[in-house]
C-alpha cells in the first residue's frame, strides 16, 4: 500500500498508473483534471475522498506538441465551444507558446460572448 492509499484503505495495485501519478501530486493540486479515455471510474471516489474535486477536460489544446502559437490557437478555436474545458500544459518545452497563445484565445472567446470560470 502507498501512503495515500493507507489512509483510504485501498491497496495501491487497485489504482491505475495514472491515478498513482495523481496521488503523488494530489496534495499540491486543488482540482484533478482527467481525460475520460484514460480514466478508471473506480479511482474517482478515491481522489474525491481525499478532498479534491475531479473535472473531466473536453478539449486538448495539443500545446505540448505545438510548433507555434498559431497552432495552439487553431486547435482550441476549432474544438472548444459552450461548456468546454480546455487542457493546457505547463512545464513543457512549449509552455512559452501556450503563454503567448492564451491572450489571443481569450480575446477570441470573449468577443463571442463567452465567460471564463475558475474551477
Amino acid at each position: 500500500m502507498t501512503a495515500c492509499s493507507d489512509d483510504l484503505n485501498v491497496p495501491s495495485y487497485a489504482l491505475s498508473r495514472a491515478a498513482l501519478t495523481c496521488l503523488d501530486y494530489v496534495t499540491k493540486l486543488s482540482v484533478i483534471l482527467i481525460d475520460l479515455s484514460h480514466c478508471d471510474r473506480r479511482e474517482i471516489p478515491i481522489i474525491t475522498k481525499m478532498g479534491h474535486p475531479v473535472v473531466f477536460w473536453t478539449v486538448d489544446s495539443l500545446d505540448w506538441k505545438a510548433k507555434s502559437t498559431a497552432t495552439i490557437v487553431r486547435n482550441v478555436e476549432r474544438n472548444a465551444g459552450p461548456g468546454s474545458i480546455v487542457l493546457f500544459h505547463d512545464g513543457v518545452s512549449q509552455s512559452r507558446l501556450t503563454a503567448q497563445a492564451l491572450p489571443t484565445i481569450i480575446r477570441y472567446y470573449k468577443a463571442r460572448g463567452y465567460v471564463f470560470r475558475v474551477l
